[in-house]
């Protein structure tokens, strides 16, 4: 039987304040098996994902998203990703967000040296636990630097899935309409409609777990102009529906861990 097991895996509370979690995929496809197309949503998060497959490893970050994507998986691989808050992807690369929108880069380019340690480090280990604890401890010594509160409170206020007002947010934050879409691609990587945009789709999706509002209501109550506004959101940022996203997010395979202790 092929199997797609993922987990999450809480940070530390040192990384906290710039890292979502962990994550650790095992695919294993049976001989024969029709090959896998993974759909991966438009996304304001950066990753840092490490690979391991029957080609070799690779380290790379992958940037935050603008649209859907469907991206063709190996038949058995082990990845283990780093899924960093918005805002956060500056501090721990060095480097804007924007740089890495739409697009991913090698980490050994990103941060030379030192990334193709840790690079050569995450391919000797032996376990998926052990990796998930050397890129903690590699980003835990990267975090000197916090995260400017004027960016904590405009990626908040975005990300509160009503349709913010971003006239008012940039008046609010004595920031210019300009001046809001610089900082937010500088942090965040994606300008300010689209990031309100995927906060509304992710708070229809938390509601309609509940599965007590008709999807019309559902749309009204979180800002669309109707349902079939919903509908064309859903499809450019998740390419599927919102009743087949939210089927697929209600019996999906994801359970919690936590990191290993220090040894």
């Amino acid at each position: 039987m092929s199997t797609f097991p993922y987990r999450e895996v809480p940070p530390p509370r040192a990384l906290r304040d710039r890292v979502e979690c962990f994550w650790v995929v095992e695919r294993r496809l049976e001989p024969g098996s029709a090959p896998h197309v993974q759909r991966v949503v438009a996304s304001d998060r950066t990753n840092v994902i490490f690979k391991l497959d029957d080609r070799g490893s690779r380290l790379y970050v992958v940037g935050p998203a603008s649209r859907f994507a469907l991206v063709p998986m190996e038949a058995t691989a082990l990845t283990i990703g780093v899924r960093l808050l918005p805002g956060a992807a500056p501090l721990v690369l060095g480097a804007p967000a924007s740089e890495f929108a739409d697009g991913r880069a090698s980490l050994e380019d990103v941060w030379s040296g030192r990334g193709r340690e840790l690079h050569e480090r995450l391919a000797l280990a032996r376990a998926a636990e052990d990796r998930v604890k050397l890129l903690a401890d590699e980003l835990a010594r990267r975090s000197g630097r916090a995260l400017d509160p004027r960016i904590e409170a405009t990626v908040a206020r975005l990300r509160a899935g009503r349709g913010a007002d971003l006239d008012a947010l940039a008046r609010d934050l004595g920031l210019g309409a300009r001046q809001l879409r610089r900082v937010l691609a500088a942090w965040v990587g994606l300008n300010p409609k689209l990031v309100a945009r995927l906060a509304r789709l992710r708070a229809v999706l938390a509601d309609s777990r509940f599965g007590t509002a008709p999807w019309v209501v559902l749309a009204l109550d979180h800002g669309y102009y109707d349902q079939a506004h919903m509908i064309r959101d859903f499809e450019e940022l998740a390419g599927t529906s919102p009743g087949r996203m939210s089927v697929s997010s209600n019996t999906g395979s994801r359970r919690s861990a936590t990191l290993p202790r220090e040894r």
